[in-house]
């Protein structure tokens, strides 16, 4: 679970700003908030971003992405890292730091990591008890600490071989143990076992950022597989009042995808590891699975919607023919199921991107009946929507306002901190007067006046 995101120096986002997802004290649906009894911490389970156009909600979402890009898939050596900086400002340039608390294992975990376009300049992992927070690498002080003690020579040796455009995480995750055992001999360590252990500290942030998945303005355009949960959203499609009476899947020649799937997809890999992927682009939808009988193969099938008329007209339509708001559906009920099946956290831009309001709606509803004070899943979105600004669905401190002042810096704050938001008040109403901030100020667009009967055309 995210515990806390705080982004500084990224996009149009200058002094730092903070999403925490720890619960105050309100009252109001506490039984669906997530628990965490050894530290004594309630975690909220959703998270609702609204603010006007251009305010800074889509850069949190791009914040989060490019932390997850950068230590996932990082730069090749002595090629420039992604550099994002808030560039309304005289100030030199200055880098940018993410620090990411995270719940991995019901353990929180604090990682920080500041860069500039060239270098990673700090970086550090840490890992908090009820009482305590112990280093386990700090960058900047080449400390790597293990077991009950550290190791210099071989935090020097170590932490020297990471290039200075590459997160630790990441340089960790491709390292060999055995070269690590002997890298720990030469050092005079008589007990290299004991460092394999914190190596898998080390790769939380690198794990938990693989379970988060970012929806972002793209989504459509995804030439990517899917894990999907298959019977989850073939139910979910169904329910949403677009006139779908089913899920039909047509089987196809794998060899006639080969235009279709990337050459560097390890279709295999993944297949063998969920069983089931989905593959979709803009002209149709796949579904790619192992054959049930022992050949080993991959089986192929071209998934399309089934839509009935009342004049009892049964048709499936090919997917390019598909209105975005249904293949948005199709995606964000497949992910929401995977998340709360896997643990995974969602960060949705534009939540209501193609959708009615009481779709948009039904999906939250149903997400939220999902969660429990033992799950471990989230969801983030951004919205326009202020229709889900409401206060029977969400409570104060899922609700978060961006706003961007008359210098283009973002801030976001939660909606508990304005003062005297009773639990029963009209949030929308007093959003729109512009109590919390976060409304434009526009005036009516003026259009040149054509004169009768003149035309360009």
């Amino acid at each position: 679970m995210l515990i806390d995101f705080q982004v500084e120096n990224f996009g149009s986002i200058n002094q730092a700003v903070s999403l925490n997802m720890i619960a105050e004290r309100e009252q109001r649906f506490r039984e669906r908030l997530a628990h965490v009894a050894s530290y004594r911490k309630y975690i909220n389970p959703i998270a609702a971003v609204f603010g006007a156009n251009a305010s800074g909600k889509s850069t949190l979402i791009k914040a989060l992405n490019a932390l997850k890009q950068f230590v996932l898939t990082p730069p090749s050596v002595g090629k420039e890292i992604p550099y994002n900086p808030f560039r309304f400002t005289d100030v030199p340039t200055r880098p940018t730091q993410f620090e990411l608390v995270f719940l991995s294992e019901d353990t929180f975990y604090e990682y920080v990591i500041s860069f500039t376009e060239s270098k990673v300049l700090e970086e550090k992992l840490s890992r908090y008890s009820a009482r305590s927070e112990i280093v386990i690498f700090d960058r900047a002080e080449q400390l790597l600490h293990y077991g009950d003690s550290t190791n210099e020579v071989f935090s020097s040796l170590l932490l020297g071989t990471v290039p200075d455009n590459t997160p630790v995480v990441s340089h960790f995750e491709s390292l060999n143990h055995e070269f690590l055992r002997e890298l720990l001999q030469k050092t005079g360590d008589g007990n290299p076992n004991r460092f394999l252990s914190v190596l898998e500290e080390i790769r939380a942030p690198y794990q938990w950022l693989e379970k988060l998945f970012i929806v972002d303005q793209n989504f459509l355009s995804l030439d990517t597989p899917l894990t999907t949960n298959i019977d989850a959203w073939e139910d979910a499609i169904v329910q949403i009042d677009a006139g779908i009476a089913k899920v039909a899947k047509e089987p196809i020649d794998i060899e006639t995808l080969t235009e279709v799937v990337n050459e560097n997809i390890a279709l295999e890999e993944l297949i063998s590891k969920f069983k089931t992927i989905q593959l979709v682009t803009p002209e149709a939808r796949y579904e790619l699975a192992s054959s049930e009988d022992a050949s080993a193969k991959i089986e192929a099938r071209r998934v399309s919607l089934v839509h009935g008329c009342s004049n009892g007209v049964v048709k499936d339509l090919p997917w390019s023919l598909e209105s975005d708001g249904t293949k948005n559906a199709v995606e964000i009920l497949n992910l929401i199921a995977l998340a709360t099946q896997n643990d995974m956290v969602i960060a949705i831009d534009e939540f209501d991107r193609s959708f009615h309001t009481e779709l948009s709606r039904a999906i939250i509803d149903g997400y939220l009946d999902t969660v429990s004070k033992t799950s471990r899943s989230q969801l983030i979105f951004t919205t326009h929507d202020l229709l889900l600004m409401d206060p029977h669905r969400l409570r104060r401190d899922e609700m978060w306002i961006t706003e961007k002042d008359k210098n283009g810096e973002t801030s976001l704050t939660v909606l508990s901190e304005f003062d005297g938001i009773r639990k029963d008040s009209d949030i929308r109403r007093s959003y729109l007067q512009g109590r919390f901030g976060g409304v434009p100020d526009i005036m009516p667009v003026k259009f040149p006046k054509g004169e009768l009967g003149s035309s360009s055309l």
